[in-house]
């Protein structure tokens, strides 16, 4: 068990943060999202409408290579 455990120094302070997915999206693998995204396939639902725009980008970026 010990063996598993990172090198962490004494007295320093972990904080975990939690940021839970949209159930409606949680079950979505970010390969799968790039898979599709590389065959330039719709995904829209699959990806939050605020960054879509910023992955169809970094996609033709990666097309025009």
């Amino acid at each position: 068990y010990a063996d598993d455990q990172p090198d962490i120094p004494a007295g320093a302070r972990i904080e975990t943060l939690l940021l839970p997915a949209d159930p409606a999206k949680e079950a979505v693998s970010a390969s799968a999202v790039r898979q599709l995204a590389a065959f330039g396939a719709d995904l829209s639902a699959y990806v939050p409408e605020e960054i879509l725009p910023k992955v169809r980008a970094a996609f033709a970026k990666k097309g025009e290579g």
